[in-house]
């Protein structure tokens, strides 16, 4: 992916199958939680400054992830969930 790409989010119906375009929304999961746009900024890992990077360019969860990062275990609260077509959503607040 070359340069960048601004494009507001879809609220509360994103989802990862491709529209017509054969797009995804980016944003989802987070546009079912949020009742307002989004304006997002997508950019290529490589172009994403430390420790953002670290932190968000990996294939692993999240949790362990910014453990490692604080150098502490974390507590997930979960906040909201709710089921849609088979996936389990869940919006968590982590508390280290």
């Amino acid at each position: 992916m070359t340069g960048s790409k601004k494009t507001p989010a879809r609220s509360g119906g994103g989802d990862r199958s491709p529209d017509a375009n054969g797009l995804v929304d980016a944003a989802y999961p987070l546009t079912e939680f949020f009742s307002t746009a989004l304006q997002l900024e997508m950019l290529p890992g490589e172009q994403l400054p430390e420790p953002y990077r670290t932190l968000l360019v990996n294939e692993d969860d999240m949790t362990p992830v910014l453990e490692a990062h604080h150098d502490q275990t974390m507590t997930l609260r979960v906040l909201s969930k709710k089921m849609q077509s088979q996936v389990l959503l869940r919006e968590v607040l982590l508390i280290g």
